[in-house]
């Protein structure tokens, strides 16, 4: 709006604004737009002009890079930290081909953190080969069919998840997106066959 160009660059699954600023939190989905925190604030000046021709030279030169294609859902949560615990949650309900599956899927994942509410006695009997159907029934309650962003997710929306019984979307004033009673803590985390969005609670079927 102040009349001169952005100029983006894409690449190792990084954003660039202007060459110095890097966008932190993406898809900040809100009522009239979506907003993109960078780390940096943005001071127009006359070089921003000359440096977008030069970007676009660059993302031209290394479209094969820039564009790199995303990783399936079981791939994105191995490449996350913070989500091993749901990986090797997945790997013993023998669920990891369903994440790496066509999809569409949409994924509500624990975080490590929230596994780590449970109580440890639980946990490890979920994780037991004797208990495999009591885990499938709790991952496949995280994942439900199609594709849903943190923008197609509505206030006190019920949706069927593969395991059968409804999650309850919950949306407060801020925005703020609430699974039961799990909290949205990365929205829309993209993959090639669907989305993630990262939660603070593991949902349990029943409850």
């Amino acid at each position: 709006m102040n009349g001169q160009p952005l100029v983006f660059v894409v690449a190792g699954g990084k954003v660039l604004v202007n060459g110095n600023s890097t966008v932190v939190q993406a898809n900040v989905d809100t009522s009239n737009g979506v907003v993109h925190v960078v780390d940096t604030v943005l001071i127009p000046n006359a070089q921003v002009t000359e440096l977008a021709a030069k970007a676009a030279k660059w993302n031209a030169k290394n479209l094969r890079q820039v564009a790199a294609p995303l990783p399936n859902l079981l791939q994105l949560a191995q490449s996350v930290p913070q989500l091993s615990t749901l990986v090797a949650a997945v790997t013993a309900a023998g669920l990891g081909s369903v994440l790496a599956g066509p999809g569409p899927l949409t994924v509500f994942a624990p975080s490590n953190q929230a596994f780590a509410k449970l109580p440890a006695d639980f946990l490890n009997y979920l994780l037991q080969p004797a208990n495999k159907a009591a885990l499938i029934d709790i991952i496949t309650y995280h994942v439900v069919p199609g594709n849903y962003s943190s923008g197609d997710l509505h206030d006190h929306e019920d949706i069927k998840t593969a395991e059968g019984k409804n999650v309850t979307i919950f949306k407060d004033q801020r925005g703020q997106i609430f699974v039961n009673f799990a909290r949205v803590i990365a929205p829309n985390n993209e993959a090639s066959n669907g989305v993630a969005h990262i939660i603070d609670e593991v949902l349990l079927p029943g409850f």
